[in-house]
């Protein structure tokens, strides 16, 4: 296409008034707009616009006066986040040519949340929506005629207000529920017995149980025949906790209720279901599960089980089955000293355990330094506790260097802060006076003066209830104390002890062997033909119990 002469010389015009326009606009630059000013050749804006990149410098600038027209050629996106790439990068990959110019400057990551940028954009095309295809609800013609409806949907009514009735799929439609179970039976059937059979078949589940996001359909009446606590229940909803019972064991018990069992095999689940049966309220299974857990043989549940039982009805809440579980812990005391369970303890839980006569332990030494094991794991928050479980030590029965060095010479800082507490020093004393007495009451009369008389008329009707001591062969202080094998018990060995029932807790409990009378007489401790008396004793004490005792010229008797 050619032009004539007066076409070129007005394009000509229009040329020369562009270029001293851009003279004057070149001249009237500001020092800070030279700053500011984009140092990128032009064909790299179309790199720009298709990674929708801005350079940080016109980033503001662009975000504030761009209209957010659709036909825009930078993006929302370009306008809301800033991505991380380099200009030198840009430009070199663009061309090939060597680049005069200085570089693009760098372009910092800047995130934008995702529900903020999509509002943006339904706000932005909310704005340019044509007015003109809107239209107004008035504008629709009135529907005079309804639509045929069901008069019972017309009323209202949810699916809670009707019976749910399940049918075999070969079952007639016109033929009712009695009629079909008639035809199936081959003698006469009474009323109860058809409703009964239809109940068992679950065709007139009118009750839902909700649990956490599960659902069953039960009988009212027979599921609340059975579960006497929510016999008071109208509604036909239903909805429990799941902390309180777990659905699979729901469905197990209603099938129970189906079946008529009388039995109940539970398996490894017993606390669960018992727990499960105790707020339903079903008191056949009540029972069954307190059969369980006093018979004997399979479901013996002593010592080890009888501890794991105790922690699941701890998570089961069942304050009932923990009693009985904790005092069947006899052999697994130490063991359960040891574990991670004791340490967790409430201080309840340990005033409990303690309180127990039958623990089988070999001296009232292990028993302090339990204590003060469960004390020392969280020292800070416990040490409130200290006098309240101390006082469940019977100090009457405590080894006599033990006792004396609680408040003399203790082996730590913070058995000594125990010891001067006056709740511990008066039970420590009261502890001395009994033991006292208790060896003055074996001398004859006339070496009682009249102060141990006196005092033997103070203690006359206290007695210590001793515990069940038992000893194992393979342990230093379960020796007789005449015996030089014997090895006094500081809380360093007992901790030392118990890492050892980490891995021997099953072989100690079985080789214990029960110590009557453990306090006044003494027993066989070792099995070598020719016993080995005190005196022969090469290891030394330990310290803090041989201060202040003069055991240099002291000889052990036999």
């Amino acid at each position: 296409m050619f032009l004539d002469q007066s076409k070129k010389n007005q394009w000509n015009n229009i040329l020369q008034e562009y270029e001293r326009q851009v003279e004057e606009q070149k001249q009237e630059i500001s020092p800070a707009e030279v700053k500011n000013k984009l140092l990128t050749p032009n064909w790299y804006w179309y790199r720009y616009i298709d990674e929708q990149i801005v350079p940080l410098p016109l980033s503001r600038s662009l975000v504030q006066v761009a209209e957010p027209e659709l036909s825009s050629p930078i993006s929302n996106t370009s306008k809301l986040c800033i991505s991380e790439s380099s200009g030198l990068i840009v430009a070199s990959t663009s061309s090939s040519e060597r680049i005069t110019c200085p570089p693009p400057p760098l372009m910092l990551p800047k995130t934008v949340d995702a529900d903020f940028a999509d509002i943006l954009d339904i706000s932005r095309q909310r704005r340019h929506r044509r007015i003109c295809t809107s239209f107004s609800i008035n504008d629709i013609p009135l529907q005079i005629d309804c639509p045929k409806v069901d008069p019972i949907l017309r009323a209202g009514g949810t699916f809670r207000d009707y019976e749910i009735i399940w049918k075999p799929m070969s079952s007639k439609l016109d033929e009712s529920c009695a009629e079909n179970i008639l035809s199936r039976c081959t003698r006469r059937m009474n009323n109860n017995e058809i409703m009964w059979k239809a109940t068992k078949m679950c065709w007139f589940d009118d009750l839902e149980i909700q649990i956490e996001s599960r659902f069953f359909f039960v009988s009212h009446i027979l599921f609340t025949y059975f579960a006497r606590n929510f016999r008071k229940i109208s509604s036909q909803f239903l909805q429990m906790p799941v902390q309180k019972i777990d659905m699979a064991v729901l469905i197990r018990i209603y099938e129970w209720m189906l079946n008529e069992e009388k039995t109940f095999v539970v398996g490894q689940n017993l606390i669960s279901f018992y727990a499960a049966a105790h707020w339903l309220g079903v008191h056949q299974l009540i029972k069954q599960a307190w059969s369980t857990f006093s018979a004997d043989g399979v479901y013996d549940i002593w010592e080890i089980n009888a501890f794991q039982a105790y922690i699941m009805a701890k998570d089961y809440r069942c304050p009932e089955i923990m009693i009985v579980m904790q005092s069947r812990l006899r052999k697994c005391f130490l063991p359960i000293v040891a574990s991670w369970e004791f340490l967790e303890f409430d201080v309840n839980e340990v005033t409990t355990l303690l309180e127990q006569d039958m623990l089988c332990v070999n001296s009232e030494d292990e028993i302090f330094f339990a204590v003060f094991h469960w004390l020392n794991y969280s020292w800070t928050e416990r040490k409130k506790h200290a006098v309240k479980v101390m006082q469940k030590v019977r100090f009457g029965l405590l080894s006599p260097w033990l006792r004396r060095s609680i408040c003399n010479m203790p082996e730590n800082d913070r058995i000594g802060e125990i010891g001067q507490l006056p709740e511990i020093c008066s039970l420590i004393w009261e502890g001395t006076l009994l033991c006292q007495a208790i060896i003055a009451i074996g001398q004859p009369e006339y070496r009682r003066s009249r102060l141990v008389r006196r005092m033997l008329r103070d203690f006359e009707h206290k007695r210590i209830t001793e515990r069940s001591w038992v000893f194992c062969e393979g342990v230093p202080h379960h020796h007789d104390k005449k015996c030089a094998r014997y090895r006094e018990l500081t809380f360093e060995s007992f901790k030392r002890f118990l890492h050892r029932l980490h891995t021997n807790s099953d072989i100690f409990m079985e080789s214990l062997k029960a110590v009557p009378n453990k306090i006044t007489n003494t027993y066989r401790c070792c099995i070598d033909a020719n016993f080995c008396p005190s005196y022969k004793r090469t290891c030394p004490m330990a310290p803090f119990y041989r201060t202040h005792l003069d055991l240099d010229n002291w000889k052990y008797r036999n």
